[in-house]
């Protein structure tokens, strides 16, 4: 039986990690005709001893990939090959009838992955771009400016792979809600930080203190969520409006429709702009009237990863 608790699903950044040690192929995914079952710029990795990491076809071509990987990893030359429609692979079909292209590199620049791995870990978004014609692949990092997706440029010749930092949760409040969202944002594989009202019970060991009326002395990026999970109302006065006008790009509060009322009137008499509230989504969560901890912190979740897949990553869909 798989325990929820530990069981991570694939990274995004798994298969790059992996990639980074010697003897590893990395695969990419870099074009797709038809339907498929992952976004172009998924990737792979094949270990020397043909253990695989990352999450590239959703199981259909594993096989395939090793057997590739192996074979260029012989010849030293990275190659592309086609799955699917117009493959030369007869015996290789894949159940959505469409075609996949995928970039099977035996000696990728592992020194520029894992300066792709630290600039990710420092909250940067990263486009790391490589040609894919057989031989070597010659990887560069270039500017990733908001909107830019995966795929390749206008001249056809370069595969750009854009890198998001990981989704990152601040949850400020205290209760089961607390505990119910980031049990759930870390199974998904999010970026939990937990802040807790100083000296109350129940406080998680990885949680940082709160005082009331003071926000967290924190930095915000797009790529952050903040989340009010209060039951003492009071707490919120102090924090909601750095969290309005910080670049995180949701927040959200708990509580029903009359308290998200008074805490309007409240953020108007401080002088909140009505540009700045309407960023401010309570109710919050895609399930109405939730009264459960455990229901409400997947709903929560839902929500966040929805406005994230909307907002900040929407080519990733």
């Amino acid at each position: 039986m798989i325990d929820a608790a530990s069981y991570m699903l694939a990274a995004d950044t798994d298969a790059l990690r992996a990639a980074t040690f010697d003897g590893a192929v990395l695969c990419t995914l870099v074009g797709v005709e038809g339907g498929f079952s992952r976004s172009v710029g998924a990737q792979f990795a094949v270990q020397p001893d043909g253990s695989t990491v990352g999450d590239m076809t959703g199981g259909c071509l594993e096989a395939a990939l090793i057997t590739e990987a192996q074979g260029v990893r012989e010849t030293g030359r990275a190659r592309s090959v086609r799955y699917g429609l117009g493959s030369p692979f007869i015996d290789i079909r894949l159940p959505c009838g469409g075609g996949v292209d995928c970039f099977i590199d035996p000696a990728p620049d592992r020194a520029l992955l894992a300066d792709v791995l630290a600039r990710l870990e420092g909250r940067a978004p990263v486009a790391l771009s490589f040609a894919t014609e057989e031989g070597k692949a010659n990887y560069r990092l270039e500017a990733a400016p908001p909107g830019r997706v995966s795929g390749f440029g206008e001249d056809g010749g370069r595969f750009t792979r854009i890198f998001h930092p990981r989704l990152r949760l601040l949850l400020l409040g205290i209760g089961p809600e607390m505990h119910a969202v980031a049990r759930f944002a870390q199974i998904h594989g999010c970026q939990v930080e937990s802040f807790w009202p100083a000296g109350r019970q129940g406080m998680p060991p990885s949680a940082q203190p709160l005082w009331l009326g003071s926000p967290p002395d924190i930095s915000v990026d797009p790529w952050t969520a903040i989340i009010l999970l209060f039951h003492e109302h009071e707490w919120e006065s102090g924090i909601l409006p750095w969290a309005l006008a910080s670049d995180a790009f949701f927040v959200g509060a708990m509580g029903g429709a009359r308290t998200s009322e008074r805490r309007q009137a409240e953020l108007r008499r401080r002088g909140v702009s009505e540009a700045d509230m309407a960023r401010l989504h309570g109710p919050i969560g895609l399930i109405p009237h939730v009264k459960d901890a455990r229901t409400l912190g997947l709903s929560i979740l839902a929500q966040v990863v929805e406005h994230y897949l909307d907002q900040v990553v929407p080519a990733e869909r």
